[in-house]
């Protein structure tokens, strides 16, 4: 589970309630900070921290499987500093020497006009996205959207597809998608993915 905007500042409280193992970024201001959860039989190696924004590490399961897992909550705006922390994101991933990446978050970004209700898109978010969406395809990621609807992120009758997972899995395929509202109170839906 990759949860972002956590505005948690310490694992107290994860060390309490998890029973299992977690990677954690701590927030620092209104909005940052991520966890990504995960069950007590894999091991976790190279934990590197995305500043306050997020954090990848190597996830090997108990049949020796090695997974690149990448969480991420991306700055906001459309400028520099977003196109620097994507190719930054994406560069990891494609100096990854395994097969296998799970790519989730809040992208704070729409990557296509159909990922947009009632917002007009900027031509600096549009040219941004269109880099996103290069580097996501040269480095061969599924998108758990493909062909799917739906909106997770809402405010009033705006409506936004800002969270997102993509996967490279050659072991599995992307059996469905759900996006659910009522999993946390938010302004963002949750996205679940089920693999098989």
């Amino acid at each position: 589970m990759m949860i972002q905007e956590t505005m948690i500042t310490n694992s107290r409280y994860l060390d309490l309630a998890w029973r299992g193992k977690y990677v954690f970024t701590p927030g620092t201001g209104n909005s940052q900070g991520c966890i990504t959860l995960t069950n007590n039989d894999v091991t976790i190696t190279d934990i590197e921290h995305v500043q306050n924004r997020g954090h990848y590490f190597k996830l090997t399961d108990m049949n020796n499987m090695q997974t690149l897992i990448v969480n991420i909550y991306a700055p906001l705006g459309y400028n520099n500093a977003k196109k620097e922390f994507f190719d930054n994101i994406l560069e990891v991933i494609a100096n990854h020497d395994g097969e296998n990446v799970i790519l989730g978050g809040d992208f704070n970004i729409t990557l296509t006009d159909m990922d947009s209700l009632r917002r007009r898109r900027t031509d600096a978010e549009k040219q941004i996205a269109e880099n996103i969406n290069t580097r996501i395809a040269q480095n061969e990621l599924s998108d758990a959207f493909h062909e799917k609807n739906g909106y997770t992120w809402g405010r009033g009758e705006t409506r936004s597809r800002l969270d997102r997972i993509f996967t490279r899995l050659p072991l599995y395929k992307h059996k469905n998608l759900d996006i659910s509202w009522t999993l946390a109170k938010s302004d963002h839906a949750a996205v679940i993915l089920t693999l098989e």
